[in-house]
């Protein structure tokens, strides 16, 4: 769906009493497409497509980075000429300054998936001194082939977040088809190895292969950096793309993936083999529509496991004697070439040296990633060179979180080779890169680098060449490089570290670096875009989490994590992430409880960034009432009045639901609203108060501010929502706008802004929808008697309750569908009939409330008894009239009296209608027809619009048959 500006919708509800218009949700475009005859280009087997951004390699697709894809286009265009480096950069990053190392290593990723095609030679030529050319010819073609959208019927293109390969896969081709015919026939599927064998590279090419199977998309759940088993949920929902809003992450994933056709992998599950199994069982028992493939160096031993023990490729036994011709019979030998030649093009082997490269394989057993390592080495020092030295090298075990098996000791000779082989400032430089937890782009890994004293000139060429020599892999699938060091190739590198005692100290400054990379995410979640404002942070998770989990080791800083915590919010609430976050937070106020030390200003953020996720996903415990409430003292005392109106927002929440609180908590908001020079806080203020006035009832003082906040900038309600809760305020400014317009007697302008606002909560997240839904959209059109609108509203907040396991939100859907077939019936007699026994207990007080002014069988004894004493409340008319239901006339019209007199003093207009048509039947039965008819007649007289709606027209029938 189109994306809704929330401006618009926000100037239209400023404008009192005036239609919504122009904002209703766009029409979905329909199946099928135009004919257009598009140019495409053809070369050798290829066919390159620019518009559709397709190339074929003999009709079958090629995955290629967006990049490496540009770069190919405007060779392929320039046929025939050499295109300098300069205007390479030029036209393929048009608006960013880049480096030479992004152009060599895209132009390298395309070399290497054209080769393949043309023969085992790159088409892509490098005219020293000149440029770049496509040594193949090209011929233009116009395709007359339709370019089309899918029709309705039709699934789109499968969802995956599949890293890219990069590099083809040597010898697996069989290996690759049985397993995924085994994976048609089986639910759990593991490939079990030793490190360095390639099972990941196995199963990324099974999902490749599979990926149109599976309708609901293939989830890659990279488990290596992963620490704490806890999260191994939190982990797989950000894989499948599922925002998770509770502390019952687990339940979430598992309603979002019911019914879907979907493949889960499970990656590097060794070091978490318990917590993998049970969640590989759980996703096959719950979701019986999914699959999941599982990597590790054991089994998980979970039930209906299929294990397949991955070998490692063949190399000739020592007393076969093979020639160069015979190379591609065996895997270990044809990836040592292949790989070697990719370095080196002039590079080949001869007769006499096959026997060295079969030694060399026998002596690393096979293992690709040791094959891979070496590879480089070979092409650039010859084949018996690096056999010496490999030859010569001791067998020390790899130290590091997961040791080395005994039989492949000989992978850290391969890794000594490697690392003694660098020079020193690229031993600096991968040293410095093994604290990393994820894939790194070039510029942080620049910025990160130049704070360590090395200067910019040498960080390139080092990235440059340690990605030549195999140590770094690059991810070229994304906008910008992701550079990544193997995970065996980090584990040496870590034990080099600790070894020699640094460790600590740089990952000290890789945690003060993304605290201070962090720093300007809260503005600029006020001004990017949701997709652009993730693209930049929402990456960093695996390393603000490891930044944490090393500040709050023994060798760590309290201090560190808070800061890293305080900076990091809108990344947890933008990730859904707010129950971990929680428990993040709540590990550093265990720290203080102990004994720990923070600034007042750092533990006052703590203190409400806790408090507020605990809201989030657990509602207003005392625990976090308390909290707020020591926030708020220390906040006053240092005189910050944005933290202190943060915490009054957490205060007043509590007495909205609960029905008690701080009485002051409103006065303080009017102070700091008429004293504060802040609008930021000044805003924050007025729409606590407004809110505040609206549960109180008193509909037209709440308007009233409500208008007074149209004056407001849009800037300035994007900067409130770190205030109230990181909520999108525009919306929140929508949902009280459409609560008062109904009430106050404009039902056609609330449902109009209730459809507008539904359309921009689908733009933003399922939070800000199920708090839309819930708060706003539900009981206007419930209200409103528009019982279409009423039923999709309410299966939607079901199915985002659900979701994402929100129990506030699925009780107050559980209340809607309650009430929707009552809608326009007449009440039962007593009230309250058609809500659970239970009910008191089950719901809270802001619930019953909401569910009682839906229809006089929805409520409840404990706000029906609450009428008795009350003097206040949004909803008191419509519960003193579902009070009055059965009770004998006089009682009745004492009741029915108090509701007309409380909604009209309110603003109430359409409480008060509700009222005057009860009282008028009430009349009409004690034979004071004229009475009634005066009573209904002067309210129904104030109304402007809303004719069609229920209330109306039982009002004007009532009317009809009076005056009958």
């Amino acid at each position: 769906m189109k994306a809704v500006d929330a401006s618009l919708v926000f100037e239209r509800v400023n404008e009192q009493l005036l239609p919504l218009d122009g904002l209703a949700p766009p029409d979905i475009l329909a199946g099928g497409g135009w004919p257009m005859a598009e140019l495409q280009y053809v070369f050798g087997p290829f066919q390159l497509f620019p518009e559709r951004r397709l190339l074929l390699e003999a009709g079958v697709p090629l995955k290629l980075g967006p990049r490496a894809f540009d770069l190919l286009a405007v060779l392929v265009k320039r046929s025939g000429e050499i295109v300098s480096q300069a205007e390479l950069m030029k036209l393929t990053w048009p608006h960013a300054t880049v480096d030479t190392i992004a152009l060599r290593v895209h132009l390298s990723s395309l070399r290497k998936a054209l080769q393949p095609g043309n023969g085992g030679r790159s088409p892509i030529l490098n005219v020293s001194g000149r440029g770049y050319t496509l040594a193949i010819p090209v011929e233009g073609r116009s395709s007359d082939e339709e370019v089309r959208y899918l029709d309705d019927h039709e699934q789109p293109p499968t969802r995956s977040n599949l890293p890219v390969a990069g590099k083809r896969l040597v010898g697996r081709d069989a290996i690759v088809r049985n397993l995924v015919e085994k994976l048609a026939k089986v639910r759990l599927l593991s490939i079990v190895g030793p490190g360095g064998v390639g099972k990941t590279s196995v199963a990324l090419a099974m999902a490749e292969a599979v990926l149109a199977e599976y309708s609901g998309g293939v989830a890659f759940v990279d488990l290596a950096t992963m620490s704490d088993p806890h999260l191994l949920w939190t982990v797989i929902a950000a894989a499948a793309n599922i925002a998770t809003i509770t502390e019952h992450v687990q339940k979430a994933v598992v309603a979002a993936l019911k019914g879907r056709r979907c493949l889960i992998i499970l990656d590097n599950c060794e070091h978490l083999v318990e917590s993998a199994a049970g969640a590989a069982q759980t996703l096959c028992d719950e979701v019986p529509t999914l699959d999941v493939l599982a990597t590790s160096r054991e089994p998980l031993r979970a039930e209906a496991e299929h294990v397949h023990r991955l070998a490692p490729l063949e190399s000739p036994t020592a007393d076969e004697n093979i020639a160069a011709d015979d190379i591609g019979d065996y895997s270990a030998l044809a990836l040592l070439v292949e790989r070697a030649t990719a370095n080196n093009e002039s590079f080949y082997i001869k007769d006499e040296d096959v026997g060295v490269a079969a030694a060399l394989c026998r002596k690393l057993d096979g293992l690709p990633l040791g094959i891979e390592l070496v590879a480089a080495g070979v092409a650039t020092f010859g084949l018996r060179t690096v056999a010496a030295n490999i030859e010569t090298r001791s067998s020390v075990m790899l130290k590091g979180p997961r040791t080395a098996a005994p039989r492949h000791q000989t992978l850290t000779a391969v890794l000594d080779w490697s690392f003694d082989d660098l020079t020193e400032r690229e031993r600096t430089v991968v040293k410095s890169l093994g604290v990393f937890q994820g894939g790194i782009d070039f510029q942080t890994a620049s910025t990160f680098l130049v704070q360590a004293e090395i200067a910019s000139d040498d960080v390139v060429e080092a990235i440059y060449s340690l990605h030549m020599k195999s140590l770094l892999s690059a991810d070229l699938g994304q906008e910008e490089i992701q550079y990544r060091l193997l995970e065996t190739t980090k584990l040496y590198i870590i034990g080099k570290l600790r070894a020699e005692g640094v460790y600590d100290a740089l990952a000290r400054r890789h945690a003060e670096y993304f605290r201070d990379y962090f720093a300007g995410a809260e503005s600029d979640w006020n001004e990017l875009s949701q997709n652009d404002w993730r693209r930049h942070y929402g990456t960093r998770l695996v390393e603000v989490r490891a930044a944490i989990d090393w500040a709050m080791s023994p060798s760590g800083s309290v201090a560190l994590a808070a800061e890293i915590l305080a900076e990091t919010g809108p990344l947890w609430t933008e990730l859904g992430l707010v129950a971990e976050y929680r428990s993040r937070l709540d590990a550093v106020l265990q720290r203080l409880d102990q004994g720990d030390t923070l600034a007042a200003a750092l533990m006052v953020r703590v203190k409400l960034e806790w408090a507020k996720s605990s809201w989030l996903s657990l509602g207003p415990t005392p625990r976090m009432i308390a909290v707020a409430r020591e926030a708020l003292a220390t906040a006053e005392a240092m005189g910050d009045p944005a933290d202190v109106v943060e915490a009054l927002w957490l205060l007043w929440d509590h007495r909205t639901v609960f029905g008690a609180g701080e009485e002051s908590v409103v006065e303080k908001a009017k102070r700091l609203a008429e004293t504060s020079i802040d609008p930021v806080v000044q805003l924050a203020a007025l729409r606590l108060i407004a809110i505040d006035l609206h549960y109180q009832g008193e509909q037209e003082q709440a308007w009233k501010y409500q208008v007074r906040m149209g004056g407001y900038s849009d800037q300035t309600f994007r900067r409130i929502r770190r205030i109230c809760h990181r909520g999108d305020q525009s919306l929140g400014h929508i949902t009280l706008a459409s609560r008062m317009l109904w009430m106050r007697g404009f039902p056609d302008q609330a449902v109009e802004a209730v459809t507008n606002g539904v359309a921009y909560a689908e733009t933003l997240n399922d939070m800000s929808l199920a708090y839309f839904l819930g708060f706003a959209a539900c009981p206007v059109a419930l209200w409103s008697g528009e019982l279409d609108l009423s039923g999709r509203w309410i299966s939607q907040l079901e199915h985002v309750a659900t979701v994402h396991s929100l129990g506030f939100w699925r009780d107050l859907a559980e209340g809607y569908r309650l009430a929707l077939p009552l809608i326009g019936k007449e009440p039962a007699v007593p009230a309250g009939r058609a809500l659970p026994r239970e009910a008191d207990v089950r719901f809270l007080a802001n619930q019953l409330e909401l569910f009682a002014s839906l229809h006089p069988d929805m409520a409840s004894p404990s706000v029906l008894a609450l009428c008795e004493t009350r003097e206040f409340g949004w909803g008191l008319p419509e519960h003193l009239r579902a009070k009055s239901i059965g009770l004998p006339e006089g009682d009745a019209m004492h009741l029915l009296g108090r509701a007309i007199k409380f909604a009209r003093s309110q603003g109430a207009l359409s409480w008060e209608l509700r009222a005057a048509t009860s009282m008028a039947e009430v009349l009409n039965r004690a034979g004071q027809r004229e009475h009634a008819a005066r009573t209904l007649e002067t309210v129904y007289a104030r109304f402007t619009e809303g004719f069609s709606t229920k209330d109306l027209i039982a009002a004007k029938a009532q009317l009809s048959r009076l005056e009958a």
